[in-house]
């Protein structure tokens, strides 16, 4: 029964799973972009200490951390742009 009434779904021209969805969506990047900062503040550290340990694979660690923390960024930038475009 329910499969007949699935595709009027499509054509109410505003749903209210919407905004569910969208907030979900913005739920979910705030959550994955809080996860992307502390594991680039431990590869920050964890760098920092190879560093000063002598470990000459230190600097490698830092930059892949910079450049964890610059795609983060990125991330939040396309997020505004596409939310600025709806």
């Amino acid at each position: 029964m329910n499969r007949f009434f699935i595709p009027l779904l499509f054509l109410i021209p505003e749903l209210a799973h919407a905004a569910t969805v969208m907030s979900i969506a913005e739920r979910f990047l705030t959550d994955v972009t809080r996860l992307g900062i502390v594991v680039c503040c431990i590869g920050f550290v964890w760098g920092g200490v190879s560093l000063a340990g002598g470990n000459p694979d230190g600097g490698r660690k830092i930059t892949g951390a910079l450049i964890g923390l610059l795609v983060t960024a990125g991330v939040m930038a396309i997020k505004q742009f596409i939310l600025g475009m709806v």
